[in-house]
């Protein structure tokens, strides 16, 4: 694509809309790493909460032998 005559693009205009986008592009990659610090840490808070969740009907159902059990001996001992 050819400009419009009369518009000269001139090698420093060139330099500094390059400046500008790679100043953009800085605060993207900065911006990426927080999301990815971010999703880590989601991801790992995520994971913390399933092994609550999957150990919790474990503790409950040996709750409830135990006190099945001491209900058990304490009848059979009177």
């Amino acid at each position: 694509m050819t400009p419009p005559p009369g518009v000269i693009i001139t090698a420093r205009d060139i330099y500094d809309k390059l400046v500008a986008l790679g100043g953009k592009v800085d605060g993207m990659l900065t911006t990426f790493e927080q999301i990815r610090a971010q999703l880590a840490d989601h991801e790992q808070r995520l994971r913390a909460s399933e092994r609550w969740r999957y150990a919790l009907p474990l503790s409950v159902v040996l709750g409830l032998l135990s006190a099945v059990a001491s209900i058990v001996a304490g009848l059979a001992g009177s």
